[in-house]
C-alpha cells in the first residue's frame, strides 16, 4: 500500500472517530444514568443516601468506591440543580 494511500485511510479513520465521539458526548453517562434512576425513585433523598454511602465505603477503606459513589452523587446533584426552579425574588 503507498504511502500517499495509508495516510488517506489514517484521516478518514480520524473522522469516522471523531463522529464516533461527538455522537457518544451527546448521550448521558451510566453515572448520570444512575443518578437519573436514583432521583427518579427516591428525589433529593437519593443524593443525601450516596453521600452516606460514600463516607461508609471511604472509612470501610474502599476509596475508589468511595469516588465512584461520590461521582454518581455530583451527577445527581448537579441533575437536581438544574431541574430546580428560583425563587420569586
Amino acid at each position: 500500500m503507498s504511502r500517499m494511500h495509508q495516510s488517506s485511510n489514517n484521516i478518514h479513520s480520524i473522522e469516522i472517530s471523531s463522529c464516533k465521539l461527538w455522537r457518544m458526548a451527546l448521550r448521558r453517562t451510566r453515572t448520570e444514568n444512575l443518578a437519573l434512576t436514583m432521583l427518579a425513585r427516591d428525589g433529593i433523598a437519593a443524593i443525601w443516601t450516596l453521600h452516606v454511602a460514600a463516607a461508609k465505603a471511604y472509612l470501610d477503606g474502599n476509596k475508589g468506591m468511595a469516588a465512584t459513589i461520590l461521582e454518581i452523587a455530583d451527577a445527581a446533584e448537579s441533575e437536581w440543580l438544574r431541574r430546580a426552579k428560583p425563587l420569586p425574588l
